[in-house]
């Protein structure tokens, strides 16, 4: 039964702030160049593949991020309880910028598996998807899809859809099966993308 409830999760509206909207599309629009297209796989063999993910990725965040760790961190932490986990050291924090154009996707996976590498675990914990978008919003669709762990035999039964919502943060466990479903979007300007930040709050190593 427990592998049919639907997955848990925290939703935090106006997470940072108008003016963290303007800043984020700027800094897209100046990084614009460095978005690489997304890849899967594990670290030694990361490579596109279309039918499981459509998206472009920046993984350097310049002082951005810098800024951006303690605040993510700490709502990370506050949410580790809520989310019902037991607590952890906590570990590297890891970010990246996401742009979702016209017709992007990415299939049902898991944060803590390498695509196609059954048995290679990460020690990500919790994961966490910030949303901004240029105003207003020039795209549908791209809502973030929370699977229960039996999602295979039952399809979307149980499944929790997010509509991305500008200036909002996400948090779930990173061991939760979940997707983004596909974008519609009639504008080819990158700027009016589906933008997200990724978050993952790693468990610390032992030593």
């Amino acid at each position: 039964m427990g592998l049919s409830r639907p997955a848990p999760f925290l939703w935090i509206d106006n997470f940072l702030g108008s003016d963290w909207g303007d800043r984020l599309i700027a800094f897209a629009e100046e990084q614009q160049a460095a978005f690489q297209p997304s890849r899967v796989g594990a670290s030694e063999d990361l490579h596109e593949d279309p039918s499981v993910r459509v998206s472009w990725v920046l993984k350097g965040l310049d002082g951005l991020g810098d800024e951006l760790t303690p605040l993510v961190r700490a709502a990370m932490a506050d949410a580790v309880p809520r989310l019902g986990l037991s607590a952890f050291p906590e570990g590297r924090l890891e970010l990246e910028m996401a742009a979702h154009g016209d017709g992007a996707f990415f299939s049902p996976h898991i944060d803590t598996i390498a695509h196609g590498k059954v048995g290679r675990a990460s020690n990500r914990a919790v994961t966490g998807v910030y949303y901004f978008n240029r105003q207003p919003k020039a795209f549908s669709g791209g809502e973030l899809r929370l699977l229960p762990f039996d999602w295979k035999a039952k399809g979307s039964l149980n499944a929790v859809e997010l509509t991305p919502q500008h200036d909002s943060l996400v948090l779930f466990p990173s061991w939760v099966p979940h997707e983004v479903l596909p974008i519609c979007s009639s504008s080819s300007d990158f700027l009016d993308s589906r933008f997200a930040i990724n978050c993952w709050l790693w468990k610390a190593k032992p030593e």
